[in-house]
């Protein structure tokens, strides 16, 4: 409660003492042209290209190898504990 009071004074002395402002022209047609370049990058390397295919080919052979890791570890954990159990 104390918190949201302090944070609520801060806030509005904030808003005292910052007015907003309004940006230039260029800086947001520039702005506007880098965001559509984005866009128009994004569409060029999509599913279709041989380097999506080939990084979609890495993940999954990274995952498989992972998972088998995982999977041989885990097992190795059990039968370690079920050679304990055998011996006691």
């Amino acid at each position: 409660m104390i918190e949201e009071k302090n944070v609520n004074k801060l806030e509005n002395k904030l808003s005292v003492t910052l007015r907003p402002i309004a940006p230039r022209k260029e800086f947001v047609h520039g702005l506007g042209n880098r965001i559509q370049g984005l866009r128009r990058t994004m569409r060029q390397a999509g599913a279709g290209t041989w380097k999506f295919i080939l990084l979609m080919l890495a993940g999954i052979l990274s995952l498989g190898l992972l998972l088998a890791l995982a999977g041989r570890a885990l097992y190795n954990l059990l039968d370690v504990r079920k050679r304990g159990s055998e011996r006691a």
